[in-house]
């Protein structure tokens, strides 16, 4: 065993030293690092000795340590955890040699090929390449190709041929700037790398093992343990902020046109109505204008570039509380970081995150949403015990104050949040909290409807609901003959003028529908009759209505937002790390999609109904699950614009509460194995 560990741990340092930012690593490189090997088992041998010492003289009071034992359950645990860490931090695999060719041509203007590399990091020479019309090169190569190329003004087109495989890459660009095609890299590993892999698995397992040990045991200065567990925390805060920070270097800033909106509600006074009760809900623009924006300056970029900053850090903090009230939850301390750090990395996804450099709602939305989920998850902790008044006060202040911010920030928010209202209540009444902390959560819920109402008014008031009847109009209920027959039947003023409209984008039929005197006649009766009309249509065609939600789960749970991501000079840089960490933790593979939903369910019916001593934390997930169906309906039939951005923080929150589910499932298993 010691042999087998230290070969894993060995294979695994070297993949770190010697691997590169595509996943692989040459395979000369072991010979490199093989003096590792005899340190390992050294190492590996010193430290079962001193365990089994322990083991045998527990009562030895010069012994540093007590008993820790290793059982069958929290075998299999440890290998659970091992599992998850290597899929969703995969080491780099050997770059084994393969018959490949290319050809590469270049058309339009000049190309500048600044470097090839195999993909072990081998340079290849240009006299590799057999130099006619184009450049041509084929046999045995490690594992594929880079090629760092450069994007210039003027710059010509690329043709690649990989394989027979035509690829095009145009690389004029505004300014000059290096980036990397990756050519040959594959996911099907042979026998060897899969061979490596089971080795990256025995690492992650045996780093476990030694880390729960080393938390777990009794030491005779405790104060340790917790500098390990601090030392730790800070890694993965430094690892979160710096990566996250990295998304200036490749994510241009960008302002929208619904950016003016956002910022003429700010422009106006804190003691007007219109401040308030504006176009747009009064979160946005409140931050906007704390950071000084306003109509005369909010395109100039040193503006735009303080208030993406400023989102930067707002999002670092809300993710960084949210891990850390939710690492919290755990109950077994060595599984305290992990919960840490997978929260922290799944706020780093590009679903979250490429919104930071946009100057839209869903960055203030998600980082508000992170905050919320926070305060809920550590007031319905701390209620477990008798609270002081003061303190459950406080609870309920704060917790108010983000849900005020939350459900102004987006429209669609309150629909979330209401769930959160209904399932603290639940839970008191369920007998999840002490008695005497019931009432602060029905004082809550009291609290959260007169919000509500407010918000609703608001939302009237701003007359926001004709922009939506306007793209309902002209996108689902025109192209829709029964659509159509039913609304005509309900008074709708129906002629040519009208149907012409699903022709039109929406920047044209919406200011044609709300100011045109030929749509007069049809605004006024949206004006009457829209959403009530819409609302039974709905609701008299319930089959229909319920079941349209289900046939957009692509869009609407797995919904890809990359067309709102500017390329910083043009350029489509998104680092392969990136998207390799999003794929991990944004998953859309459907076996993984209906595991989550599988654990949330079974985890929230057994927090609820079952006798199981389950963490708290499991009252959130039910809020996510119980939320799921109702916003999706709400996303479809609410607003049919744009449906992958309004449905981004279903997804967010879907596949956060999936991870919460695991991380809660593992906490419980090595709670269990404990007792």
């Amino acid at each position: 065993m010691i042999l087998l560990f230290s070969v894993a741990i060995w294979l695994a340092v070297s993949a770190l030293i010697f691997g590169n930012n595509y996943g692989y690593f040459a395979l000369r490189g072991l010979l490199k690092s093989a003096i590792l090997l005899p340190f390992s088992i050294v190492g590996f041998g010193i430290f079962q000795r001193e365990c089994r010492q322990s083991a045998n003289n527990t009562n030895n009071s010069e012994k540093t340590f007590a008993r820790f034992t290793y059982s069958r359950s929290r075998i299999l645990l440890f290998a659970l955890i091992a599992l998850l860490l290597f899929w969703l931090f995969p080491l780099p695999v050997p770059a084994l040699s393969a018959q490949h060719s290319l050809q590469m041509t270049a058309s339009g203007g000049p190309v500048e090929i600044r470097q090839i590399r195999y993909l072990d990091g081998t340079r290849v020479s240009a006299d590799a390449f057999q130099l006619t019309d184009d450049w041509q090169l084929s046999g045995e190569m490690p594992g594929g190709m880079v090629l760092s190329v450069r994007h210039n003004i003027g710059a010509g087109k690329l043709a690649l041929v990989w394989d027979g495989e035509l690829t095009e890459i145009d690389l004029s660009a505004p300014q000059s700037v290096t980036t990397d095609i990756v050519l040959g890299q594959a996911d099907a590993a042979p026998s060897l790398i899969l061979f490596v892999k089971g080795f990256y698995i025995l690492t992650y397992f045996a780093l476990i093992a030694i880390f729960a040990l080393l938390v777990e045991l009794r030491w005779p200065r405790p104060g340790v343990v917790k500098i390990l567990l601090a030392l730790l925390y800070i890694a993965i805060f430094a690892v979160f902020a710096f990566q996250k920070l990295s998304y200036t270097a490749f994510s241009g800033e960008r302002v929208f046109r619904d950016t003016t909106w956002y910022v003429e509600t700010a422009d106006e006074p804190l003691n007007s109505p219109d401040f308030w009760v504006g176009m747009r809900p009064f979160t946005l623009p409140l931050f906007y204008k704390l950071n000084g924006v306003t109509l005369a300056n909010y395109t100039d970029a040193n503006i735009v570039h303080d208030v993406v900053a400023a989102q930067y850090w707002l999002s670092i903090f809300s993710w960084v509380a949210l891990g850390l009230v939710f690492s919290l939850q755990m109950r077994q301390s060595w599984l305290k970081p992990l919960a840490f750090g997978l929260i922290l990395f799944f706020g780093l996804n590009l679903e979250v995150s490429l919104w930071e450099s946009l100057l839209l709602s869903e960055s203030l939305s998600f980082s508000i949403f992170a905050l919320l989920i926070a305060a809920w998850l550590w007031w319905h902790a701390a209620a477990q015990k008798t609270l002081l008044p003061a303190a459950s006060i406080a609870f309920v202040s704060l917790a108010v104050l983000l849900t005020i911010l939350y459900l102004f920030t987006r429209e669609s928010n309150q629909y979330f949040a209401v769930f959160g209202a209904l399932l603290f209540p639940m839970a008191g009444l369920l007998g999840k909290v002490p008695r005497q902390n019931r009432k602060f959560y029905w004082a809550y819920l009291l609290l959260f409807f007169g919000v509500i109402m407010l918000k609703n008014l608001s939302f009237g008031a701003s007359d926001l609901w004709q922009i939506h009847m306007a793209d309902l109009l002209a996108l689902r209920i025109l192209p829709d003959a029964k659509a159509v027959d039913y609304f005509v039947a309900a008074g709708l003023p129906l002629d040519e003028n009208l149907l012409q409209i699903s022709t039109m984008p929406g920047y044209e039929y919406q200011p044609y529908l709300m100011n045109d005197p030929e749509m007069a006649a049809v605004m006024e009766w949206i004006n009457q009759y829209g959403v009530s009309t819409y609302a039974k249509f709905l609701l008299f065609h319930p089959i229909d209505s319920m079941l349209a939600p289900l046939h957009q789960l692509g869009s609407i749970l797995s919904g890809d937002n990359l067309e709102y991501h500017l390329p910083r000079f043009g350029v489509p840089t998104i680092p392969l790390w990136l998207q390799t960490l999003t794929a991990r933790f944004y998953p859309r593979i459907p076996w993984m999609m209906w595991g989550f939903l599988g654990l949330m369910s079974v985890g929230s019916a057994a927090y609820f109904f079952g006798k199981l001593n389950l963490s708290p934390a499991w009252l959130v997930v039910a809020v996510f699950l119980l939320s799921l169906y109702p916003l999706m309906f709400i996303v479809w039939h609410g607003n049919p614009i744009e449906i992958e951005r309004h449905a981004a923080p279903v997804g967010i929150q879907f596949r956060l509460a999936g991870w919460m589910s695991i991380a809660l499932l593992i906490d419980h298993l090595a709670h269990k194995t404990k007792n």
